[in-house]
């Protein structure tokens, strides 16, 4: 965001002055996020390997069509919007991957609690039941208490 506004507020020949900032900048924060991508592979975090593997294709795709751009070597293919894409299916397939185990989350949840619900309920009967014969017993002994003749 800051280059889009170096290039829209300063004059051209500032702009070329930047570039080479803006480049290392750029080249700084892949290396950045590469070395914070491995270690989090390294630390078998969820999908950090194929983030990995998709943030790096992406970022070689970048560097042959820059080097392709600046007539380092010749080829007649950028492969920049091939490994973007590829990048772009392997994130919805970390995404898919996620979702899907929050939905077993979620029925392994589910099944829990019905289960507590079954046992509480359970327990509840038998309360209501013991509470019913507790009734009808106090019942009957004041029955018979005021049935007695007092003396």
């Amino acid at each position: 965001m800051t280059a889009v506004f170096l290039i829209a507020v300063l004059p051209f020949r500032l702009v070329g002055y930047c570039m080479y900032a803006m480049s290392a900048f750029t080249v700084i924060s892949w290396i950045h996020i590469v070395v914070t991508l491995a270690s989090a592979s390294v630390r078998k975090e969820d999908g950090a390997l194929i983030n990995l593997v998709g943030y790096s294709l992406s970022i070689l795709g970048l560097v042959h069509d820059a080097l392709v751009a600046a007539n380092v070597i010749w080829t007649q293919v950028y492969f920049s919007s091939i490994t973007m894409n590829i990048f772009l299916f392997m994130q919805s397939w970390v995404l898919s991957r996620r979702f899907e185990g929050a939905i077993r989350l979620i029925e392994t949840m589910t099944d829990k609690l019905e289960l507590s619900n079954t046992h509480l309920l359970t327990s509840l009967s038998g309360m209501e039941d013991e509470l019913a014969r507790k009734t009808y017993l106090l019942k009957e002994s004041e029955r018979k208490f005021r049935g007695r003749e007092i003396l």
